[in-house]
């Protein structure tokens, strides 16, 4: 009988415990090299780093200076000439009327001026293209808006048509067929509504969002632009069998914005009135009328996003108001101050001309913007009253900062 020896587990159990062991300290040995590689994978990567970091360009320049927006790297600018009608997006961007130019530009966030719609030469070209390939005729009237989207919406007035640039940058004309009426004959009045690119208009000189989200023209009439790409009639003066009192203008509206309340006011030089939402003609004043090139020019109107009317008005001191409640006047009568809330002391938008010699250059308004945030932007052209042009804003304080000045 075979017999196992004594204790035999006892011997071999000495091997299984050194061989567990050796085992054990092999995955130690493992564990320790892909730490290692792991920190020596981690060193050459800082290491790369610092390089690129050291070699990077480095900028000049003080502490306190701003970097340049991304958004704006890359972007051509162009040298603004002529600022007339201005007009501020939901995000805070100023874009301009520059008729010199036959441009529409907007303002860079780093100061610069940058082109939008136009290639600098008069013409009718460019519908569906790129709006800064397209060809406009601005003048001085032409006058622009901008939608909720980002869509801008212009005068093109020498053409006679109302244009806009989606912001995809693609430029396409939504109301006028482009033909010329003859100077003092009226342009049709507009019956009932029609596409409003067959429709004839006359000097179109403003635009202005109003009630139902539809945008409304000064054309000679004033109408109303719908979704659908129709227009109808508003107000104005060809609407047959209307009195001359119960008209809204003794003319042509030159200037239109709304209110709150979807009141209309309108400025034809040299009045200012308003229709009321109810369809009522009330007569704000006479005397409306502004400095620009030759001081023989119509009052300007401006909302807020929260539907605040400003006017801007005046030759040698130009005056910046809020229509807190405008007093209605006899047809005839100067303006009241009743009702009204200055914004700025003339005197503050003066110093921005300086002087012409040993008299001070007068500041009068030709394009009147306000923001969000309440801040007004507006601008005056050199000419009789001023030797210089101007661009500035004023903040919800009362501070006027240059934005730019002519030489």
């Amino acid at each position: 009988m075979i017999t196992e020896p004594p204790h035999s587990e006892a011997i071999e159990q000495p091997d299984t415990d050194v061989e567990a062991l050796i085992r054990e300290a092999r995955r130690r040995a493992r564990r320790r090299r892909a730490r290692a590689v792991l920190a020596l994978i981690m060193v050459l990567s800082l290491v790369v780093v610092g390089v690129a970091l050291t070699r990077a360009p480095q900028h000049s320049g003080s502490a306190t200076e701003a970097p340049q927006p991304s958004s704006v790297l890359g972007v051509p600018s162009v040298a603004l000439k002529q600022p007339t009608a201005l007009a501020v997006s939901g995000s805070g961007v100023l874009y301009i009327v520059d008729p010199t130019r036959d441009q529409i530009l907007r303002r860079l966030p780093d100061g610069r001026f940058a082109v939008v719609a136009g290639n600098g030469h008069a013409g009718f070209s460019g519908d569906g293209g790129p709006a800064t390939h397209a060809a406009l005729r601005l003048t001085g009237a032409s006058d622009i808006a901008v939608g909720h989207h980002g869509t801008v919406y212009f005068t093109d007035t020498g053409n006679n048509v109302v244009r806009s640039v989606r912001p995809d940058g693609r430029i396409e004309t939504i109301a006028g067929n482009g033909h010329h009426v003859s100077p003092n004959v009226n342009a049709p009045y507009l019956a009932g509504s029609r596409p409003a690119l067959s429709a004839e208009l006359q000097d179109p000189s403003s635009v202005a969002f109003g009630p139902g989200g539809k945008l409304y023209i000064a054309a000679q009439d004033v109408i109303a632009l719908s979704r659908d790409g129709s227009i109808s009639y508003f107000a104005g003066p060809t609407r047959p069998g209307f009195s001359q009192q119960s008209r809204l203008i003794d003319g042509t509206p030159v200037d239109i914005t709304f209110d709150r309340a979807g009141d209309m006011f309108a400025a034809s030089f040299p009045w200012l009135m308003e229709r009321t939402a109810t369809g009522r003609i009330v007569f704000l004043g006479d005397g409306f009328r502004s400095g620009g090139s030759s001081g023989s020019g119509s009052g300007i109107l401006a909302s807020s996003p929260n539907g605040t009317v400003f006017e801007g008005y005046g030759n040698a001191d130009g005056i910046i108001n809020m229509l807190v409640h405008p007093t209605t006047v006899p047809n005839g009568t100067v303006m009241s101050t009743r009702g009204l809330k200055r914004v700025i002391s003339p005197k503050l938008l003066n110093r921005v001309l300086g002087t012409r010699g040993n008299i001070q250059n007068g500041f009068g308004p030709s394009g009147l913007a306000v923001a969000a945030n309440g801040t007004i932007y507006t601008d005056t052209d050199r000419g009789y009253w001023s030797s210089r042009s101007a661009l500035v804003e004023i903040t919800p304080r009362g501070n006027v900062h240059t934005l730019w000045t002519s030489h």
